[in-house]
């Protein structure tokens, strides 16, 4: 016997310092700072989570399960545009540091323009996405390209190889372990070209998938 269940969360995180202003559930939403005068600037996440379970009739232990999570993050508005953020606009401002990854060890790094450290922080869980704020931007990190995963970078046989070949090429799927739970995260790629080759539809209450060759 398997049960199937679909959870929606909906969360705001201040901008400048990830706090948690607000989660919204089925349940209904709380906010967590109810006395800011101004809102701040919001990062919107939206988290949906699919599990399936199945559980043995007879006695009602589950024998396994498997969730699905999927996130999306949108900038959302808020009173962060004061004239500091204006000032902060027309001045010019020091280079960003390029981000690197250790993956599935959840390490998250700054690096200068000659590659040293500036600071790095360690996360309870690995890294599955991961986005940065540009000019009131909001744009994804390629957790697949070498440029932030210094260890996906081929060694020199491969690098001349590549180099000889074009264009970099990226693995489809990474496959990790967290708790003893194996997961999959696709690449940015492999997930449009997924996106754009399936089409979805019902013929006489079937569903049925079609690929298309990429």
């Amino acid at each position: 016997m398997a049960s199937r269940a679909k959870i929606t969360e909906v969360s705001g995180l201040a901008l400048g310092s990830g706090r948690v202003v607000y989660v919204c559930l089925a349940s209904g939403c709380h906010r967590q700072d109810t006395a800011a005068p101004h809102p701040p600037r919001l990062l919107v996440v939206r988290r949906v989570t699919q599990t399936v379970r199945a559980v043995d009739p007879r006695t009602g232990d589950e024998r396994w399960n498997f969730s699905v999570g999927q996130h999306e993050v949108n900038l959302g508005g808020g009173g962060g545009c004061g004239s500091e953020g204006v000032k902060g606009r027309d001045a010019p401002s020091p280079p960003l540091p390029s981000l690197h990854f250790v993956v599935p060890d959840g390490v998250v790094m700054g690096m200068d323009q000659d590659q040293a450290l500036l600071w790095q922080q360690k996360l309870t869980s690995p890294v599955v996405n991961a986005w940065r704020v540009l000019k009131d931007e909001l744009q994804e990190v390629d957790l697949f390209s070498t440029a932030t995963i210094p260890a996906l970078a081929p060694d020199k046989a491969g690098r001349a190889t590549e180099e000889a070949g074009g264009p970099e090429k990226q693995a489809a799927l990474y496959v990790g372990v967290h708790q003893q739970q194996l997961y999959i995260q696709q690449s940015n790629k492999m997930h449009h070209h997924f996106n754009s080759a399936t089409r979805l539809f019902t013929a006489e209450g079937v569903c049925v998938c079609v690929f298309t060759e990429l």
